[in-house]
């Protein structure tokens, strides 16, 4: 019990900091795009997620060892930190290599001007990652939480304020770059570098072992990061920068729910089902997937529904194209924490090679759909992005049951907070075609009535189809608070 109190107090702490500095983040993103065209906006993402491209490749899927086997000594820790980093500046001096190439074939133009800045950005995320996974490692998920939020919350101003005096898209380059400056510096007064990573001699028999866990799994880490960020690069291929700037501040909105609350819960539980037996691990997964969709569901839908009208209050014209890509692209926030929490168990399980295969196919298929939606428009694009997420969440639930977890009933348990949002969605689409009845206009009002009507609605429904889980999450955060008050 004192691992699971643990683990949920690390999630709040995760989620809360995350939710704080997130929001600060999406204003700062809507002012900034006041700013920025369509165009400035894509050009500068886009050269940013070719560079870091260079970061997931490095990664050999290495640092994840640091979670699974918990007991690492220090110098498995500096054999990591060696090869990642060392595989990383590899990796963007290629990139410099064939810049020339490469940045007309994705439309990014500007390319050379943004690189210099973004190799030492880069190279600066591979530093921290090794600590901040002996951070998690040691379950002190508070550090890295605040870490985190004071980092984006530093980007936020940072791009805002240069955005501003007229910097363009290097004004994300330059909050970028700030922003991993203030995690490693956080993270290296943190960690006990004696006690944690000592310099050594390579060995070849630990080099043996941490590629013999890292390289299957970097299959998976790698398809998983293109499908989540080079789909903005397919569609910079087929439709432009400009295009592709919309459709990525669609997907961030879209991913708020996620990031912020579902994948904060999976980074605390991936390190804490390393610690349980495989029966306990088994039943923590069933439940955590139900607690999460008691959350998270709401949040998507509820965003899927009010995007028209959220959208005309918060952008400028210019970005009117965000809300139908958004209010399609919000199903990926129902998929995507079952399917990281699904990837979580697998990985502690061992089973690296089947959480490959799955994410190998999702992107194939991911980016098979893109090409052949292409021709048909944007629409049919985030579509054709939510039916590969939606293939692997289903896909990823049924190799789990295999390990004794019933199929349907799972998918039962964690469908009926679904299920509870669909009188929620009813209630917003009902509020906006009264609202427009009485002639109402003010889209603050009306995004304000949409909201509060869905989440009233939506309590209800929860309350009914899926009571058990929501006196359980009620529970968990009551004694969660308990100990937070005992410890202070």
């Amino acid at each position: 019990m004192s691992l699971i109190h643990r683990a949920v107090r690390g999630a709040a702490w995760n989620v809360a900091t995350s939710l704080v500095a997130r929001v600060v983040s999406v204003i700062a993103t809507l002012v900034i795009t006041r700013y920025l065209s369509p165009d400035e906006y894509g050009e500068a993402l886009g050269s940013i997620l070719l560079v870091q491209v260079c970061l997931t490749l490095s990664q050999m899927g290495l640092p994840q060892y640091l979670l699974a086997r918990p007991d690492s000594g220090p110098r498995v820790v500096f054999h990591i930190a060696f090869y990642t980093n060392l595989a990383c500046v590899v990796a963007l001096a290629v990139v410099h290599l064939i810049r020339a190439r490469v940045g007309p074939f994705f439309s990014l133009h500007e390319l050379g001007r943004y690189l210099p800045w973004l190799t030492v950005t880069t190279f600066g995320e591979s530093l921290a990652v090794v600590p901040e996974r002996l951070l998690y490692r040691d379950l002190r998920f508070r550090v890295v939480a605040l870490a985190r939020a004071a980092a984006d919350l530093g980007f936020s101003v940072t791009a805002l304020a240069l955005a501003r005096a007229g910097q363009g898209g290097m004004a994300l380059v330059y909050g970028g770059l700030l922003r991993v400056l203030l995690r490693l510096l956080v993270y290296s007064l943190q960690i006990d570098w004696r006690a944690s990573i000592r310099p050594c001699a390579l060995r070849w028999s630990t080099t043996r072992e941490i590629f013999r866990f890292g390289l299957p799994l970097s299959v998976s880490v790698v398809a998983g990061s293109l499908s989540v960020r080079w789909d903005n690069m397919v569609t910079s291929r087929y439709f432009g920068a400009a295009t592709m700037g919309v459709y990525n501040l669609a997907y961030s909105l879209s991913e708020v729910p996620v990031v912020n609350v579902g994948e904060q819960i999976g980074d605390v539980l991936l390190p804490s089902f390393a610690r349980l037996p495989p029966d306990a691990r088994r039943a923590a997964l069933s439940r955590s997937m139900a607690l999460i969709g008691l959350i998270v569901f709401p949040l998507a839908v509820g965003l899927a529904a009010v995007s028209p009208t959220l959208v005309e209050a918060l952008f400028d014209p210019k970005w009117s194209r965000v809300a139908p890509m958004l209010s399609v692209l919000a199903v990926i926030a129902v998929t995507r924490p079952i399917s990281y929490l699904v990837i979580s168990y697998l990985q502690v399980s061992a089973r690296v090679v089947v959480v490959s295969v799955l994410e190998v196919t999702k992107v194939a298929i991911l980016f098979t759909l893109m090409t052949l939606a292409a021709p048909s428009g944007m629409m049919a694009v985030c579509a054709a992005v939510g039916t590969a997420f939606l293939y692997h969440a289903l896909v990823g639930l049924f190799v789990v049951t295999r390990d004794g977890l019933p199929f349907w009933g799972t998918l039962l348990r964690v469908g009926r907070p679904l299920l509870s949002t669909a009188p929620m969605a009813a209630a917003v689409f009902g509020a906006r075609w009264a609202l427009a009845a009485a002639g109402l206009r003010a889209p603050w009002i009306r995004v304000v009535v949409e909201i509060s009507g869905g989440a009233v609605v939506y309590v209800g429904a929860a309350s009914l189809l899926a009571g058990d889980t929501a006196r359980e999450l009620i529970s968990l955060t009551r004694a969660a608070a308990r100990r937070q008050r005992g410890a202070d």
